[in-house]
């Protein structure tokens, strides 16, 4: 399937957080930032950077492109596994 019907993830992080914010922002393109946003972008810059981290018997994986062609989302996520 063409990837132009994906729903990237980020879109369903959106939605659960506030579903009247996700119809502003991407069905009505009002993308305004706020100091929270601004913060936020400030904070996570070095999470943006892919890698795998080990504490004991985790993984932590990080900026790891997923994707469900039975769901039609893709996106990036950060994931951790125990062993």
């Amino acid at each position: 399937m063409n990837e132009q019907y994906y729903l990237p993830l980020a879109y369903l992080n959106a939605w659960e957080y506030c579903p009247r914010r996700f119809y502003l922002e991407y069905q009505l393109g009002e993308n305004a930032e706020n100091e929270h946003i601004i913060l936020g972008r400030h904070l996570h810059r070095n999470v943006d950077s892919e890698g795998k981290h080990t504490v004991d018997d985790t993984v932590t994986y990080r900026h790891q492109w997923v994707w469900s062609e039975l769901y039609l989302i893709h996106g990036i996520n950060d994931f951790r596994l125990r062993y």
